[in-house]
């Protein structure tokens, strides 16, 4: 019975696959984290760190987990124990990526609802009155507890509803509009950002490689942050692409998905990119991160900007888009961990699971109600900034370092099972000559710029 529910949970449509994987890997991080990344490493020096990061670890990565979930037919809770005939293996990575997963819904959900209530509010043009006002909008949503309880119960309903549904029926078909919805925004916002005045000084900022900006911010700064951002961005060490490899059929080759995957995710990046940075430099703003940037910085660009009510609209749906879709993928890894590790059926694991969302909701206002306190005077540090870098910094390397390990080692896997699955169908193909980039490179890449990140703190 089993086989036969995998089986009708099979994503047969490489387009419907690809759409998914999207809604698994564009986040806040291309949002709000990209661009500021990219003007403070001096532009096209990032972009270029950031593409060799993507292509050595990366892609690679996304592979590796992508074989575990079509190899095991396993989420990552099981995938190992499946795989390892001697179930030895397996449970650090499993509690790796519970921890990520939860910590990851403890982003999303807020910043959904976030993103809700500030559409709703530029529709209704907020943004058209004084600019004090709009400074202390933010505020003012964060300590309203009745507010943010809505706005989270909605999510979390919309979310637990899709996984409730299945993965086609549900998921999939939920997704796909949202991703859709959120590239065909991004483009008008790129086009508008290329219309705006000092469109060259911008373009020029975001692009042209500024070796001496890059040297000043530090050279060891912009190795962690690039592999960070890479990383997060992909969502990978979590076990979301063991997921998506699960219900992947066997008709294409693993590594060819994993490179599209990358280039689509990329792609919302890049756009994201041009049409923020324009829009700052158009306006005389500075290219802040995080919230500070779309829920402060931005409204005030709104404010002064014709037709700010049409635009900042299309920011906020597509930060809805991105961070709705991301939450649905999670609910459902988490939904499907349940349903392997406890051996439940759906309806049971979604039920478990939104007795758990409850506290999830409590806990979550709790988070949001001390996210405008600062935990650190000395830098400005919030709560959610907290949260997002211990994701980055060492939640995201170590799934990434055991997933490597699985399928490496002998002992676990092996990599000549995982070459056999990855490489299995029409596609692109891997070579066998990875093997020691695989086995020693990217765990020692990544082990290292982890070092010297926490020896810059």
């Amino acid at each position: 019975m089993m086989e036969e529910d995998m089986e009708k949970e099979k994503i047969y449509s490489r387009w419907n696959l690809l759409l998914l994987a999207a809604g698994c890997t564009i986040g806040v991080g291309n949002i709000w984290r990209f661009p500021s990344l990219a003007v403070q490493y001096g532009g096209g020096v990032f972009l270029l760190v950031y593409f060799l990061l993507l292509v050595i670890i990366g892609i690679p990565i996304i592979a590796m987990e992508m074989a575990i979930g079509r190899a095991s037919r396993k989420s990552i809770s099981s995938a190992f124990q499946e795989l390892d005939k001697e179930g030895q293996h397996g449970t650090i990575e499993r509690y790796v990526a519970y921890a990520g997963n939860f910590l990851l819904l403890a982003v999303y959900v807020p910043v959904t609802g976030w993103s809700m209530y500030y559409f709703f509010q530029t529709v209704l043009g907020t943004f058209s009155s004084s600019s004090v006002a709009i400074t202390g909008l933010f505020q003012d949503l964060t300590s309203n507890v009745g507010v943010l309880f809505l706005l989270g119960i909605i999510m979390l309903a919309l979310a637990l509803f899709c996984c409730f549904v299945g993965v086609k029926e549900g998921v999939v078909r939920v997704v796909r509009i949202l991703i859709v919805l959120l590239f065909l925004f991004l483009i008008f916002m790129a086009v508008d950002g290329l219309f705006q005045d000092r469109r060259k000084e911008a373009l020029l900022l975001y692009l042209k490689p500024d070796w001496k900006k890059a040297m000043e911010s530090g050279i060891f700064h912009l190795l962690e942050d690039a592999m960070n951002q890479a990383l997060f961005t992909l969502g990978v060490g979590v076990g979301i692409m063991t997921m998506l490899g699960k219900h992947m059929t066997k008709k294409r080759t693993i590594f060819g998905e994993a490179v599209w995957i990358a280039v689509i995710d990329t792609s919302a990046s890049l756009l994201t990119g041009i049409a923020v940075i324009c829009i700052c430099v158009a306006y005389g703003k500075e290219i802040t991160a995080g919230p500070e940037l779309v829920f402060q910085t931005l409204p005030h660009i709104f404010h002064e900007m014709s037709h700010g009510r049409v635009w900042g609209g299309l920011l906020y749906l597509v930060l809805f888009c991105a961070s709705a879709s991301s939450t649905i993928v999670l609910f459902e890894n988490i939904t499907e961990m349940f349903m392997d590790q406890f051996h439940w059926d759906r309806k049971k694991s979604c039920f478990v699971l939104f007795g758990f969302s409850v506290i999830l909701i409590a806990i979550t206002l709790i988070c949001i109600v001390i996210f405008s306190v600062k935990i650190s005077s000395t830098d400005g540090t919030t709560a959610l900034i907290g949260v997002d870098a211990l994701l980055r910094r060492w939640i995201f390397p170590a799934g990434a370092v055991l997933v490597t390990m699985g399928c490496t080692m002998d002992g676990v896997w092996g990599f000549h099972e995982f070459m056999a699955e990855v490489n299995q169908g029409d596609g692109i193909k891997m070579s066998n000559r990875i093997k020691g980039v695989m086995q020693i490179g990217i765990p020692t890449v990544i082990i290292f710029i982890v070092i010297i990140g926490w020896m810059n703190l």
